[in-house]
This record gives C-alpha cells, sequence and structure tokens, in this order.
C-alpha cells in the first residue's frame, strides 16, 4: 500500500491573524483531509519514526537547541558517560561526546544522540502516536526544526536512507537557507 504524504510551507501570518492561527489552521485542514496519515503511522510494522533535517551542519544544530531553549518546549539532556543530567550548553556539537536529548511535546518523547552534524534528527516511538492531539505536537515540533534550521523537515519511518524514504509529514520553512 502507498503511503500518504503531506507538505506544507510555513509563511508569514496575514494581518489580523497570529502564526500559531495560521499553524492551528493548517493543522485542522491536515486532520480533516488526511486522517489515514495517523493510521498509517499508528499501524507501522516494527521500528521507529525519525524526524530528519537533512543538509545541516554545526549551525544548523546550534540553532535547534537555541530555539527549542527560547520557546520553551520541555526537554532534558543526559550525559551518556555518566549518566547524569547536563545543561543544554555543555552538548558539545563538534563531535560525539555522548549526550542525548529528549524532547518532550505532549505524550511523545524524542530522542537524538547526536549521531551526526550532517543532519538533524530525533527518534520517537510510533505506539505513542494515539490521537489527533499527538499528530498535531509532532507538527508543531517540525515546524520549530524548520523554522530554526531554514530547511525541510520530515517524518519518515525508522531508516538508514532518509533522503530516499517518502515521508509521512514534510514542513518546509517560511524562508531556507
Amino acid at each position: 500500500m502507498a503511503r500518504s504524504s503531506i507538505s506544507f510551507t510555513l509563511i508569514s501570518a496575514p494581518d489580523g491573524q497570529t502564526e500559531e492561527d495560521l499553524l492551528d489552521s493548517w493543522i485542522t485542514d491536515i486532520l480533516t483531509k488526511s486522517p489515514e496519515i495517523l493510521a498509517q503511522i499508528r499501524l507501522q510494522e516494527g521500528g521507529l519514526i525519525e524526524i530528519y533535517v537533512l543538509g545541516t551542519g554545526i549551525e544548523e544544530w546550534r540553532h535547534v537547541l537555541d530555539s527549542i531553549e527560547k520557546i520553551g518546549i520541555s526537554f532534558s539532556v543526559l550525559n551518556l558517560a555518566s549518566g547524569s543530567s547536563v545543561a543544554i550548553s555543555d552538548i558539545d556539537l563538534t563531535g560525539n561526546q555522548g549526550h542525548r536529548l529528549t524532547i518532550h511535546t505532549g505524550r511523545l518523547d524524542w530522542s537524538t544522540d547526536f549521531y551526526s552534524t550532517e543532519m538533524v534528527d530525533f527518534q520517537g516511538d510510533p505506539r505513542d502516536v494515539r490521537s489527533n492531539d499527538d499528530l498535531v505536537s509532532i507538527i508543531r515540533f517540525m515546524s520549530v526544526l524548520a523554522e530554526a534550521t531554514g530547511k525541510r523537515a520530515i517524518l519518515v519511518p525508522e531508516t538508514m536512507f532518509p533522503e530516499e524514504t517518502s515521508p509521512y509529514l514534510a514542513v518546509v520553512p517560511a524562508t531556507t537557507r
């Protein structure tokens, strides 16, 4: 069965409407027109779901980390060697220093171990995606990543080749870098 895919571009809100109102409107439209995406994510056979932003570098990762702190998204950072919590500013993006960043959005957790600076990547459990509210939290998080990096954020099933995988969702920023 072919997978449904939706892509939308973030734009500046028209006069009299906030960007949050515009995003809410798009999310409602997406949920109305494509409920099968939620079902496909929930019924995915094994593996995780992943959010990727491809073609990044250390600068984009720094923008992501800054945005997470600025917006007030709930997160935790774990030093994998010691098992202790550390500040987001302690993450060294120049090499794998053994940190795990976990983002908490609603009921969903998205984790990254900073495998590569060439892509922003977060993994989540498709079994946790149970409602439209969960899908909304995914779209909102993808929007933060797209805006922070100036690049397209995609939601795909777990894969070693995200650039070759048809996404469930794609969010394109208003302006690209």
